[in-house]
């Protein structure tokens, strides 16, 4: 099914969130690593003050570099790399607060402020208590500056009140990023003065002159930062950022007046343009959040690992390259495009721990794939390239056939610690060129469609999951004739139609398409039959004329839903089955996409990893392939991924269930047995091809424009699609 299906499912897709009881500053007795960006290095640090294991829930940073951290259990301020401590008396409850956030005034003074979260049975919020304290900058506690308000159910849903960051401003306002995504500014009493709504912000910040700096919600992959004057209003500066490179959160050092962004690899200069500190190379975390950068540029971050989060600091230095390692170690080079919470990169910090001898420097692509392809492979017919390379839809074929690909078969041969039983077989052999084995998929996902019982039965219809695009055409074909009277379609209506005629020829690809022979079959009367089949989709009847996909996913169990046959989706994960539960209010089957009318191909799209053949360090980029399709790196993904590794899929489930059973949301479907067993079979007994794409592939979709805007028939298309592939391959 098309990438813009795939990009539409995931971004509607909830995420499941882990709740995280706190964090801990880290146990100094860790090894210390060093890290290097140009001339300069960034070693982990010790606290020189002794607060053992006890939660941390928030960070501040005062003028003076002066850090103080909130103990969740203790409840209590504590300075950070000072002997002094703060006592605080917080009395809305007699333990401690759910949320607390702190931030220091220009005068140094602190201001706390706590949030008592009250939820109904079913996690339902439905009060919040907050308290401000302000203490003075020495520590003292003072009463008078302590406010108490209760809030209710507003104009919106009572979580989206809940504050996530403060910072005051030089008159004592204080400005509250809520989860809502709005900036709301109160007094010292906590009464609202104003309120930043007109867009969704995911951090901010305020400079010295009170300006307000934001940092906007990531849409498909983007973000901005902008800088607003604090009395007009109007944008002084503004930047976009792209991809891998945009900051997640901003910081801004008043006495440096340096804006800083974190992402997910690492801390950048937004002012200066250029990278701080790439803390993914050091240091394995999974999720960072609030972070501090000093004058010295060393680094304070709350950091998430395992459910469990640490307070790191990390100490710039100016070194000289040669004095960082003087240990010889092999590197490998891990190119990927794309690391979901760092787990690649963490993989490779736990790797480098547990094979001293080696180290793993992962780059994350941030060019165009299309760019990024060509330069793959004029690196591999160079003889050079990373060591290993992780990538999407990418054609082996060509590098496979040159011998610039390690061949897995040999390396799983003689590794008696790696048995193939532990994975999913379809899944793990779904990319052989010939004999060879040459990529293996870390993680996948495949197309299909949700399939309405009630419906199914009403029209007296069934579908199996052996059915082909001719059995789809043949279903459409009773709707387009519908002389009954249940008012159903077939099909939502869609976006594009394009997809299905894509589905419908590359499941077929390999019968149209023989580059080994360099012979295509577009001209035949069978690719004539799916252009037409194609055509067909337009008839009326088929398509509801009014709810499209979109509708159907923002109402869900939304009227009309009931009324329509087919809805297409992208399976990504077990997790999955909550969302698709609703649409047809729980009578669904799961099914996969037809498979192609002359093959037997039925396709999933792996995140797939290969070795670089001309690679000096083979043995050990195996290893460490190994080690990513382990049952312990492979249950990280499993939550929101399929996963290859049998152990950690079913564990996957079960963190699933657990999760689920923990949760009393009302209108949620629940997943069954059942359900697992539905996408275990497809998984199991359908899957069997790793998607790629390769020229050709991508030459006839732009090649086939005429014919989609009608302006040749599907005879004439033909013809000169076989012309110009034939062309293409005697070049």
């Amino acid at each position: 099914m098309s990438i813009n299906r795939r990009i539409f499912a995931l971004t509607v897709m909830l995420l499941l969130q882990l709740l995280i009881n706190g964090c801990s500053i880290e146990d100094s007795n860790n090894q210390k690593e060093m890290q290097t960006v140009g001339s300069v290095f960034y070693k982990e640090a010790e606290f020189s003050n002794d607060i053992g294991g006890s939660p941390v829930s928030c960070i501040g940073m005062n003028n003076k570099n002066e850090v103080v951290a909130y103990l969740k259990d203790e409840n209590k301020l504590v300075s950070i790399g000072q002997n002094h401590v703060i006592s605080m008396d917080l009395d809305i409850r007699t333990d401690t607060f759910e949320n607390v956030q702190l931030e220091f005034d220009t005068a140094g003074n602190i201001y706390v402020l706590g949030q008592d979260i009250i939820a109904d049975d079913y996690k339902k919020i439905i009060q919040i208590k907050r308290q401000l304290i302000i203490f003075k900058a020495q520590g003292e506690y003072s009463e008078r500056n302590n406010t108490t308000k209760e809030i209710g159910e507003g104009y919106m849903p009572l979580k989206d009140e809940i504050i996530e960051k403060i910072k005051i401003d030089s008159k004592g306002n204080l400005y509250a990023l809520k989860l809502s995504g709005y900036i709301e500014v109160f007094n010292n009493e906590l009464e609202s003065i104003d309120v930043h709504d007109k867009n969704r912000y995911a951090d901010f910040d305020i400079d010295e002159h009170d300006n307000l700096i934001v940092l906007y919600r990531k849409q498909w992959n983007k973000n901005r930062i902008e800088k607003i004057d604090s009395n007009s209003g109007k944008t002084i500066w503004q930047e976009e950022y792209n991809g891998a490179a945009a900051p997640n959160y901003i910081y801004y050092n008043r006495n440096t007046k340096n804006l800083y962004g974190l992402n997910s690899k690492s801390i950048i200069n937004i002012y200066k343009n250029s990278k701080v500190f790439d803390y993914s190379q050091i240091s394995i975390v999974e999720g960072a959040s609030l972070f501090l950068v000093n004058e010295n540029e060393d680094v304070y971050m709350l950091i998430h690992n395992g459910g469990t989060s640490t307070l790191k600091k990390y100490v710039r230095q100016e070194m000289k390259a040669d004095t960082v390692n003087k240990q010889e170690q092999k590197e490998l080079i891990v190119e990927i495009t794309f690391d979901r919470s760092n787990i690649i990169s963490n993989a490779a910090r736990q790797f480098e721990k547990d094979n001293s001898s080696i180290k793993i420097k992962v780059v994350e692509n941030d060019i165009p794939m299309s760019d990024y392809v060509k330069k793959l492979n004029t690196e591999l017919l160079a003889g050079k390239g990373p060591d290993i390379f992780c990538t999407y839809l990418y054609d082996l074929s060509d590098c496979a056939k040159k011998g610039l690909l390690a061949d897995y078969n040999e390396l799983i041969g003689k590794d008696d610690t790696f048995d193939v039983n532990d994975y999913f077989s379809s899944i793990l052999y779904g990319i052989k060129y010939g004999e060879g084995l040459y990529a293996i998929p870390l993680t996948y996902s495949f197309e299909g469609f949700l399939v309405n019982e009630k419906l199914l039965k009403d029209k007296g219809l069934t579908i199996d999951e052996n059915w082909t695009w001719k059995d789809f055409y043949k279903i459409a074909k009773t709707f387009t004739n519908n002389d009954s009277n249940i008012q159903c379609y077939m099909l939502p209506k869609l976006t594009s139609t394009l997809v299905l005629l894509e589905s419908q020829i590359i499941h077929d690809w390999d019968y149209y398409l023989n580059k080994g022979s360099k012979t295509a079959r577009f001209d035949t009367d069978e690719f004539i039959d799916a252009l037409h089949t194609y055509e067909s989709i337009y008839d009326k009847g088929v398509m509801h004329p009014d709810i499209d996909e979109i509708t159907i996913w923002q109402s869900a169990k939304g009227a009309g839903n009931e009324h329509i046959l087919l809805m297409p989706v992208s399976y990504c994960s077990y997790f999955d089955i909550r969302f698709f539960g609703n649409i047809f209010n729980g009578n669904l089957k799961m099914m996969p996409e037809p498979k192609g009318n002359y093959t037997t191909s039925r396709m999933f799209t792996g995140k797939n990893i290969s070795i670089n053949n001309n690679s000096r360090n083979k043995d050990e980029a195996w290893q460490f392939v190994k080690y990513l399709l382990s049952e312990d790196v492979q249950k990280k993904w499993s939550v929101n991924s399929f996963v290859i590794n049998k152990k950690a899929s079913e564990a996957g489930i079960n963190e699933i269930i657990e999760y689920q059973n923990q949760s009393k949301k009302e209108n949620e479907h629940r997943i069954t047995e059942m359900d697992i067993k539905q996408l275990d079979y497809i998984i199991e007994n359908v899957l069997n091809k790793n998607r790629t794409s390769d020229a050709i592939n991508r030459y006839l979709w732009s090649e086939l424009r005429p014919f989609f805007d009608k302006q040749i028939s599907a005879e004439r298309m033909a013809e000169i699609l076989q012309n110009k592939v034939e062309l293409y391959l005697n070049e």
